[in-house]
């Protein structure tokens, strides 16, 4: 059980920010960014790294993606769909409308192959359009704090977007204790200290928003983790995890749904 108070979230978002986690977003973020045939800028980078920029200039680079055909190779769970069913058969209709509004099976698959890439990823429950859906979050968006006691079980998730190289931004800011939040991947980039693509500028408050869930609390912080008071009159009510557990099927779960 994890008591979120105002010192912890500012600490966790202090931390987020040091070299280690910052490292470790961006190596994840390559990968995806590979596996998504967005590899050719880093290859330029290496080339320019070992010959210089006489070399990228005269060589014709056409990078081939085999990162995905590895990665999509190994993902054989969910590629066809399982066959669920209940010991009551009134339950019957009940599960199928779900797997097929959350569209599970497709959830799954793509959560698969994030595994294969990563070796870890998180299917986040969020609301679309007044709607539960499922989205799966790489791991360079959203960090996470352990229990002290069994480093197995997470305590605390963090979602925010990633700053550095390529741009990742919320789709639309956050609700007041609902959780809604999704992410997409915006081929605009960030330069210290400007914003180069219009819609980063936009949307520059929510980057720096960090959504805090854990099984008792739902905080949403600025970019120093000071709390957001997104519903004055609630006061601290407005903090309580409505759902009594974090919308969060961890990786070594979502195998078995």
């Amino acid at each position: 059980m994890a008591i979120l108070t105002e010192a912890l979230t500012r600490q966790i978002v202090k931390e987020i920010n040091e070299t280690q986690e910052e490292t470790r977003r961006g190596l994840a973020q390559r990968r995806h960014d590979i596996y998504h045939d967005g590899g050719k800028r880093f290859l330029i980078e290496a080339i320019r790294g070992e010959f210089g920029e006489d070399s990228v200039r005269e060589m014709r680079i056409a990078p081939i993606n085999v990162l995905k055909p590895i990665v999509n190779r190994r993902s054989a769970i969910y590629r066809n769909g399982p066959v669920r069913t209940t010991e009551l058969e009134s339950d019957q209709a009940l599960v199928d409308a779900y797997t097929q509004e959350l569209d599970v099976d497709n959830v799954m698959h793509k959560a698969h192959k994030y595994f294969n890439l990563f070796a870890n990823t998180a299917i986040y429950a969020i609301p679309k359009q007044g709607l539960m859906g499922l989205e799966v979050v790489p791991p360079f968006l959203y960090s996470i704090s352990p229990n002290k006691l069994n480093k197995t079980e997470i305590d605390i998730w963090v979602f925010s977007a990633f700053l550095e190289g390529g741009q990742i931004a919320p789709t639309r800011s956050v609700g007041p204790a609902t959780g809604k939040q999704q992410f997409e991947k915006n081929q605009g980039y960030r330069t210290r200290p400007d914003a180069v693509a219009s819609e980063e500028i936009e949307t520059d408050t929510m980057r720096r928003q960090y959504i805090f869930w854990t099984d008792e609390m739902h905080v949403t912080t600025d970019e120093k983790g000071n709390w957001l008071k997104l519903d004055p009159e609630r006061e601290m009510e407005q903090f309580v995890n409505p759902l009594g557990a974090a919308p969060v099927v961890k990786d070594y779960q979502w195998h078995i749904v």
